[in-house]
């Protein structure tokens, strides 16, 4: 008995970690003890996961699918596990499969146009129409959701002006793949501000919030309309005092845009005009 104990620990201190294996990409061992711990542990998908990689490094691509549609069956990360799938279909040739899964992957949300265009397994159907218009998507989310465009035509260099006078500069850039704009304001006195305006794919609008060098904020919701954007909320002061205030902004057909800012006088019970500017394109 104490004999057979003695060679249970020795026989178990030869046996490798697995996850030390993966780390260290020694994908043979790797695989073999991942395939025995999917043998124990057949409901685990992170095993099948990383069976499945293993199995992409060593080139076994029919049996890394059979890892991955595992780990899918098990809940596995399918977004992953799909873009995986993609991959070892495209070097079995397996077109039609490999777009099928590369589809679902973008559909779930966790995949981007970079890793299409670079990862080298996908070579063979980068061309094929369906992956490009797919690299297109990806690259261009927001394309063609209601509203995405309403503040389009304020991106770009600007110099402002308020009764003919220049009264500053404003830099408009959209980013995050169309779901921000950024705006970055100075004035010819020198003072500054800056907006970050989110898009609200659910709502079809933008959401603003807009902070100065001294403190003053805004924010406001914004609906798109046909020539611009209308958005209302509150301006506040660094003392706490606030107001309701709205904001339009308007495409002229010369391709300027008018800024028109306005605060409600709770006195009067009326909009006061607080900014209306003319947007020109920067002349360098």
């Amino acid at each position: 008995m104490q004999l057979c104990s003695v060679l249970i620990v020795l026989l178990g201190s030869l046996v490798q970690d697995p996850n030390e294996l993966f780390s260290k990409s020694d994908w043979p061992n790797a695989a073999t003890a991942y395939e025995q711990l999917t043998r124990e542990e057949p409901d685990v998908p992170r095993n099948w996961m990383r069976l499945g990689i293993c199995r992409m490094h060593l080139k076994q691509f029919d049996g890394a699918i059979t890892a991955f549609e595992q780990a899918i069956a098990h809940k596995g990360n399918e977004a992953f596990a799909r873009f995986q799938l993609a991959c070892a279909h495209a070097r079995l040739g397996h077109a039609e499969e490999a777009i099928i899964a590369l589809t679902r992957a973008a559909e779930l949300g966790s995949l981007w146009a970079s890793q299409i265009k670079t990862d080298e397994h996908l070579e063979s159907i980068r061309s094929d129409p369906r992956v490009v218009a797919l690299i297109d998507k990806l690259e261009h989310p927001t394309r063609g959701i209601r509203g995405a465009d309403a503040l389009d035509h304020w991106v770009g260099e600007w110099d402002v002006f308020v009764s003919g006078q220049l009264v500053g500069h404003n830099h408009i850039t959209k980013t995050l793949d169309g779901y921000a704009i950024e705006e970055h304001w100075e004035s010819k006195t020198g003072g500054r501000g800056q907006s970050l305006f989110i898009f609200l794919p659910d709502q079809g609008k933008w959401k603003q919030l807009w902070t100065s060098d001294r403190g003053w904020r805004v924010e406001k919701i914004g609906t798109p309309t046909e020539n611009g954007i209308e958005l209302e909320g509150t301006s506040t002061q660094p003392d706490g005092s606030s107001v309701k205030a709205r904001e339009r902004l308007t495409k002229n057909q010369d391709g300027t845009v008018r800024q028109l800012l306005e605060d409600f006088d709770a006195a009067s019970q009326s909009w006061k005009v607080v900014f209306d500017g003319l947007y020109k394109p920067r002349k360098r």
